[in-house]
């Protein structure tokens, strides 16, 4: 889910996608 966030656009470093 969170992959599919705003926030995840705008922070391309968020530790979930890490």
């Amino acid at each position: 889910m969170s992959l599919r966030n705003p926030s995840v656009k705008l922070r391309p470093k968020n530790p979930c996608l890490e």
